[in-house]
C-alpha cells in the first residue's frame, strides 16, 4: 500500500509538470515561435512549472533517503533532469526579472 502512495504521488508532480510543460510550448507556437510575444504571454507559467520541477526535486529527494536503492535506478535519472531543468527555469526566470539595464525588478 505505502508504494502505491508513493506512486500516486510522484504521477501527480510529473502529471502537474508535464502539463504545464506542454501548455507552455502551445503558447510557443501560438506566438509564433517569437520570445517577446512567448514571455509577454507564459511568465506566469514559467514561474508555476519552476515550482513543479522542485516539487518533483524534493519528492525524488525523499524518496531517495527512504529507498536509497531508488537513487541507481531512473529516479536518479529523472531527479537530475528535473534539476537541470529547475536550474534552467530559475536561471531564465532571473532574467525576466530584470529590466534592460540589468538592474533586478523586483527588489522595492
Amino acid at each position: 500500500m505505502r508504494r502505491h502512495k508513493i506512486y500516486v504521488e510522484y504521477l501527480g508532480l510529473l502529471g502537474r509538470e508535464i502539463g504545464l510543460h506542454f501548455e507552455l510550448h502551445a503558447r510557443y507556437e501560438r506566438a509564433g515561435r517569437t520570445a517577446e510575444k512567448y514571455l509577454a504571454d507564459a511568465e506566469p507559467l514559467l514561474r508555476e512549472d519552476l515550482a513543479a520541477c522542485e516539487a518533483v526535486v524534493a519528492f525524488m529527494d525523499r524518496l531517495m533517503e527512504a529507498y536509497p536503492e531508488a537513487a541507481g535506478l531512473s529516479a536518479g535519472h529523472w531527479r537530475k533532469d528535473y534539476a537541470r531543468k529547475t536550474e534552467q527555469l530559475r536561471e531564465h526566470i532571473r532574467g525576466l526579472d530584470r529590466s534592460p539595464d540589468g538592474t533586478d525588478t523586483t527588489s522595492p
